[in-house]
């Protein structure tokens, strides 16, 4: 799905990582700058799931998290 981002819509980033400390943490970020934070995801499944439900436009990915 090709959409432009409304200047009063928040970007949606979906954050896939297995620590949850870290995890945490990225939400918190992406949070104060305005992002709208999708998940965390804590693997390939639930990313997978998360994608296809809510259509993020940006994606933050540890990739030891989704190879292993």
């Amino acid at each position: 799905m090709d959409r432009a981002i409304q200047s009063d819509e928040r970007a949606r980033v979906l954050v896939v990582e297995d620590q949850p400390l870290l995890a945490l943490e990225l939400r918190m970020v992406l949070e104060e700058a305005g992002f709208e934070v999708v998940g965390p995801a804590h693997d390939r499944d639930e990313a997978r799931s998360l994608i296809e439900g809510v259509d993020p436009e940006l994606a933050l990915i540890d990739l030891n998290c989704v190879t292993a």
